[in-house]
């Protein structure tokens, strides 16, 4: 018996399967060494179901050993063993990969890379990528938590549900190869000759829906290949469909099984087809219509395959399984849930079929429209949760986990309170009291995080009601950290307060200044008078009766008076400068630097200095300040070169800005 199944359903699919077409065994080539290319994230990783019982443990190790690490699909592994039976397969398979290996908790989300192992007394189930623990109704009764698993499996991962069967006694297991292959999913069967036990393998190749019966070193070659093609990463099942009208494409394959079959899909939906078909590709690692289609004119036996793939939900009906359900969409976009179950007379004989549709367009779209809002929640940046009236919180995404440091698993463990400070929790008390009767505004609060920081928050809570729309239910909140806001808030804060006081130290410092240089301005000038009159009338009655020397000495005095007068009028324009605009008007810079070289060259006729003055040089500025600068700078060069040699002065302009440029200073 076990030499006829293995003949029947080991044939080659691909290179790593058990070829026994003509007496011919080949060995796989062994897995290639780069890992399948990235997954739609949008879609969810591939989950790899494994059933075993008696004898599987080294099947287990010899799996694993020869699986790579970064496949890229989740792992999970279903015994079935006594309820009181205490594994060490956690410990043990540990030390067989470099993937990460865990008993599964409930509520425990899926990670690719990683391997998930069925704690005792337990049934698990995966809905939406996650891992959940359900016990057992009864006791006494026969359990097959690997068919509980497979089934829910195939319902969640779709296509990229694969269930592999090893070594054990019984049929579980069986039921949910058919679910999984239902699904479109992959599944492969450990050979009955290569295993301690052949019963529960055997039980599932009898169903003729196993792709692959290989032994444990073989499977994951097979595993592998099947998870780079295209039907396995997602996305729009573009091969065939680009193909199509061409020589070799959808048509002609549709062609080719009327002719071989007898049965014409045409009519049939065309996405459910192309999807049944790259599953095939899939299988024998081809990527275009075409190669598959000159497969299916030299391989009867594939045409045969391909057939069962499109007539298995009809086949199960036949053989007068459960009810079939299956979704289908209409030409005008409609949906329609299809199904199918078989039609007994009143004697209880098998005699036809039962086809129903019921229009779920609606909530399709409803689905459709959930999903996409889904996303956005489990995508945001901002903190969302959701909790009921007495705090527990019941949802909790990605970007509250990384504000708050708990996980989604912890959290649901947890109540609103537990991260809420002590003296905020009367704000949600009143929160949930105010949402029970209307949405309250957003406002600021703080939030504990898991590692003891609190943070300052900005929540926006809003109502959720049942369907009826008349009790609030729960409450979701949106949350944005705004500490680090608060942060610079808070040194904008206090740089504005030290800027106003030195603003107004300053302000107090110009007015001391003003009232200093007016007094000290008007404290000048009756000196300055003095100086100037006494100077005057020594020109008028004693000019004559000087030397060419005196002469020279009055004149001089006679300027310094003129320039001081000049310097104390400006001052007294400076102190008014923070009081009233300065006049400005087009200064030519050029011009008024020669005569001050020109002035300095009189009060030191002596000296040879070599002065380059660039011509040209303006500014738009007030004659008077500009000028005390000038002076200041060019009477400066003049002094401090006054001991050098060879003595050479530059005034020009540089960019934007004038310079003067001493090339020799003072030794």
């Amino acid at each position: 018996m076990t030499k006829k199944i293995k003949q029947q359903h080991g044939k080659k699919r691909i290179q790593s399967a058990i070829h026994r077409d003509k007496g011919e065994s080949r060995k796989p080539t062994g897995p290639d060494k780069e890992a399948p290319e990235s997954i739609d994230s949008s879609s969810g990783i591939p989950v790899v179901g494994i059933g075993g019982s008696a004898g599987a443990l080294e099947p287990f190790k010899t799996f694993f050993t020869a699986m790579p690490p970064d496949s890229g699909a989740a792992f999970v592994i279903i015994q079935h063993l006594s309820p009181t039976y205490q594994s060490m397969l956690t410990e043990l398979l540990a030390q067989h990969t470099r993937m990460r290996v865990a008993e599964a908790r409930d509520a425990m989300p899926i990670e690719p890379n990683c391997v998930y192992v069925i704690p005792p007394n337990q049934y698990l189930t995966v809905r939406g990528g996650v891992l959940y623990l359900v016990a057992p109704k009864k006791q006494d009764s026969i359990r097959m938590p690997i068919d509980f698993f497979f089934r829910s499996l195939a319902e969640d991962r779709q296509e990229r549900a694969i269930c592999i069967l090893f070594s054990g006694a019984g049929s579980d297991g069986t039921l949910g190869v058919r679910a999984v292959r239902g699904a479109g999913g992959l599944a492969i069967a450990q050979d009955p000759q290569t295993a301690q036990f052949g019963d529960m393998p055997r039980s599932a190749i009898a169903t003729g829906l196993e792709d692959f019966v290989l032994s444990p070193d073989q499977m994951p070659e097979a595993l592998l290949n099947y998870l780079r093609h295209p039907y396995v990463r997602g996305g729009e099942p573009a091969a065939a469909l680009e193909a199509e009208g061409k020589p070799g494409g959808l048509q002609d394959i549709l062609a080719l099984i009327l002719s071989k079959r007898g049965a014409d899909f045409r009519c049939y939906k065309k996405n459910t087809i192309v999807r049944r078909i790259e599953r095939r590709m899939g299988l024998h690692r081809i990527s275009d219509l075409p190669g598959y289609y000159k497969l299916l004119r030299q391989d009867t036996d594939e045409v045969n395959q391909l057939f069962k793939d499109l007539t298995a939900d009809a086949r199960a009906v036949a053989r007068g399984a459960d009810v079939i359900e299956r979704e289908a969409q209409h030409a005008d976009g409609s949906y329609y849930l299809v199904r199918l179950m078989p039609y007994r007379t009143q004697k209880g004989r098998l005699d036809g079929a039962v086809i129903t549709f019921s229009n779920v367009t609606r909530l399709r779209l409803g689905e459709k429209k959930t999903r996409r809002l889904a996303a956005v929640v489990t995508d945001s940046n901002d903190a969302v949760l959701l909790f009921d009236l007495a705090g527990n919180i019941l949802s909790w995404n990605r970007g509250a986990q990384k504000a708050y440091g708990w996980s989604e698993a912890e959290a649901l463990q947890m109540t609103i309170h537990d991260m809420t400070p002590s003296d905020e929790i009367d704000d949600v008390t009143e929160l949930i009291g105010v949402l029970a009767g209307k949405t309250a505004p957003s406002y600021e609060t703080r939030r504990k995080t898991k590692d003891g920081r609190v943070l300052d928050i900005w929540l926006t809570a809003t109502a959720v009601h049942d369907e009826a729309g008349k009790t609030v239910e729960s409450i979701a909140t949106t949350e944005r950290d705004i500490t680090d806001r608060k942060k610079v808030e808070e040194e904008l804060r206090r740089l504005n307060e030290e800027l106003t006081h030195k603003v107004l130290a300053l302000d107090a410092a110009n007015k001391e200044l003003d009232a200093f240089i007016f007094s000290i301005s008007h404290d000048l000038r009756a000196p300055l008078r003095h100086v100037s009159e006494f100077a005057r009338l020594v020109m008028e009655d004693y000019f004559e009766r000087l030397d060419e020397q005196g002469k020279d000495y009055l004149a001089r005095i006679r300027q310094g008076a003129v320039k001081m007068s000049k310097l104390i009028e400006d001052l007294l324009y400076l102190s008014r400068i923070s009081h009233q605009n300065i006049d400005r008007i087009k200064f030519n810079m050029s011009k008024r630097a020669s005569q001050i070289v020109e002035n300095l060259r009189k009060t030191s006729p002596g000296r040879d200095v070599d002065v380059s003055i660039q011509e040209g040089i303006a500014a738009f500025a007030n004659p008077g300040l500009t000028d005390i600068v000038l002076s200041n700078l060019l009477e400066n060069a003049w002094k401090f070169t006054s001991m050098t040699d060879n003595a050479r002065i530059e005034f020009g302009a540089l960019d934007r800005s004038f310079s003067l440029r001493n090339k020799n200073p003072l030794k």
